[in-house]
């Protein structure tokens, strides 16, 4: 039996059994799916290096970071069941990836572990100069472009902006939750405009190791992966040597 991991601690403080499992079991295939990427890099990682590098205290960072933790396998849930019958054309059943999950359970599932999400960012930032209205604002604004990008068709341009893109931005939440941090407005926009950039490129880079003989999938990687360089903000934690770096975040073949 595995240590229970931040995200899990979150939800089984609002969840009673089975539920409670349930969910453990949904984390559970989001840490599968995340151990098989290369260079894997999550939400919750970037948004606690992005919060100490900014000088917040190491507990906001690191609850920050479990805030996205769980928010991750909602997003994952939400996308495998809007990718259900894709997936079954190529032979992924929806049952294998969560056998633990009655099936009609699986899609009440993202709302209540949304439910949780939000709770944990009122109930964890309760600070004067801590911002959750306005930081659950922004996240459920993404979580809506998102929404959209779902209903685009595959060969829109548009559709990885949507997804991978706003899903990046999500990197974004220690600023909303202390925009004093930063306090330069210009800045913040700065590491938003990066989030974005920066996320996008990992719905093209996947899209490239799946079809790696394709040339025009190629071609809109590289051509995001220069945006994103350009993108890439000039202060700390950005800068070379840096946890947030750009020469240890780019994909290879990118940098």
């Amino acid at each position: 039996m595995h240590a229970p991991t931040g995200a899990e601690r979150l939800f089984a403080r609002y969840l009673p059994e089975p539920t409670r499992a349930w969910v453990e079991a949904v984390c559970a295939e989001t840490a599968r799916a995340h151990a098989r990427l290369r260079s894997p890099v999550s939400l919750g990682y970037l948004s606690f290096r992005l919060a100490v590098g900014l000088g917040l205290p190491m507990s906001f960072a690191s609850r920050a970071g479990t805030v996205l933790d769980a928010l991750q396998p909602v997003v994952d849930l939400a996308d495998n069941l809007a990718d259900e019958a894709l997936d079954r054309a190529r032979g992924i059943e929806l049952a294998r990836r969560y056998p633990d999950v009655p099936r009609d359970a699986l899609p009440s599932l993202p709302p209540l572990m949304m439910a949780c999400v939000i709770s944990a960012l009122h109930d964890d930032f309760t600070a004067p100069e801590h911002r959750p209205r306005e930081a659950a604002a922004r996240v459920i604004g993404l979580l809506a472009r998102m929404t959209e990008g779902q209903g685009q068709r595959l060969d829109d341009p548009a559709r990885a902006d949507n997804i991978s893109g706003r899903q990046g931005e999500l990197v974004c939440l220690p600023l909303w939750l202390a925009p004093e941090a930063l306090p330069d407005a210009a800045r913040r926009a700065e590491v938003e405009r990066w989030a974005f950039c920066y996320g996008r490129l990992w719905q093209l880079h996947q899209d490239v190791l799946e079809a790696p003989e394709d040339a025009a999938t190629r071609e809109r990687f590289l051509a995001a992966s220069d945006i994103a360089s350009e993108a890439w903000p000039a202060f700390a934690p950005f800068l070379p040597g840096g946890a947030l770096a750009r020469e240890a975040l780019l994909p290879r073949g990118a940098a």
